[in-house]
């Protein structure tokens, strides 16, 4: 099998392309922290397969971190007794929390399993899962370059990525502001992406173009105005009208991981708009680099909360809000408190900052 190029950024849509329009690949290396975004892949390959497959023997799954590797590797080298093509899942190859991702083989089986990748059976598509990896290690290296190789990272480029293919899958036509506000909102809660997106359509009804007046009439999330007040505090620098806003917004049960990607939303709305005001951009220019129209700029007010900041202060934000949402996901400290803690040294970064 000839090698194959290092693990590209994912989609989802190119993958049904490829396993639609002709013969899965002979190995698939899925691997990284975004478990749901993988298993969509899995279903993936495992739906085009069990097309022409044997019900009963068309796909088996074996979890490296129980059962025996020997059993893996017999069943990859037996003929098929029903003639075509097989599809076989490997999970749990690496060693959940470990540093650099551990393999759950030894350095022999390590050996058999590249000799095996190296030389598959023509009635096998096997799909090797693994966690988050260090792709410097050389076993990792070696299986990503002989495999279709794709990395599934928790990024917020990445969970962008997969809300922008998300959208496009659903004939909705959504406007820039929305559009942009859905890619923010769940960059990093791909999970229940799926589920918002069903209920927007089901919203919808007839229409087709998106407002961000309808995505917060039917989505679960927090209200616009209510995080307004939220960035206002912030702007005059009050910690106790933002620990207001931010109990009021616990208080209505508003989901607490989508309060920081809305408030980066629209502290880069902000920028955009402070931008544009130092090009002396005229209005309809502004509002088409900010992705929005011109009434819902004067809508929202956006001119008048951006005269309110400076550019330095609004990327010291948005800088800051990066860091929380990365402490929010990894944090095993009450969710609540991270955002109140972190708002007040928001306010007081944002203080020392402008005065030095």
């Amino acid at each position: 099998m000839a090698a194959r190029r290092p693990a590209q950024r994912f989609s989802l849509k190119q993958l049904e392309r490829s396993v639609n329009s002709g013969k899965p690949e002979p190995v698939y290396f899925f691997h990284g922290s975004e478990e749901f975004r993988m298993k969509e892949a899995v279903n993936v390959i495992k739906t085009r397969i069990m097309k022409d497959a044997d019900r009963s023997t068309g796909w088996c799954v074996y979890d490296l971190s129980e059962t025996g590797f020997d059993e893996l590797l017999g069943d990859l080298r037996t003929v098929s007794f029903f003639g075509g093509l097989r599809g076989v899942m490997a999970d749990n190859l690496s060693i959940k929390g470990e540093r650099g991702g551990g393999c759950h083989l030894n350095d022999d089986r390590q050996k058999r399993l590249v000799d095996y990748i190296k030389n598959p059976s023509p009635d096998v598509a096997l799909i090797l899962c693994a966690g988050k990896i260090d792709m410097r290690l050389k076993f990792w290296k070696t299986i990503s370059g002989n495999t279709a190789s794709a990395a599934f990272e928790s990024s917020e480029w990445d969970g962008k990525q997969y809300a922008y293919e998300k959208m496009r899958d659903t004939g909705l036509g959504f406007l820039p502001d929305a559009k942009e506000w859905i890619a923010e909102t769940f960059a990093n809660d791909t999970k229940s992406l799926n589920a918002e997106l069903e209920k927007l359509a089901v919203y919808m009804g007839e229409r087709k173009n998106v407002s961000i007046d309808d995505l917060e009439d039917c989505m679960n999330v927090p209200k616009t105005d209510s995080i307004f007040k939220l960035t206002d505090a912030i702007a005059s620098g009050s910690v106790d009208g933002s620990l207001r806003a931010l109990s009021s917004l616990k208080f209505r049960g508003e989901p607490f991981l989508k309060i920081i990607p809305m408030m980066a939303w629209q502290f880069r709305m902000l920028l955009k708009l402070k931008s544009c005001e130092k090009e002396k951009l005229p209005p309809d220019e502004t509002a088409r680099r900010c992705g929005v129209n011109p009434f819902m700029i004067k809508k929202n007010h956006y001119i008048e909360k951006a005269a309110r900041f400076t550019i330095v202060k609004l990327e010291l934000i948005l800088h800051h809000l990066s860091l929380v949402n990365i402490k929010l996901q990894r944090s095993s400290m009450n969710k609540w408190t991270i955002l109140e803690q972190e708002t007040i040294s928001l306010i007081n970064k944002t203080r020392s900052e402008l005065s030095t």
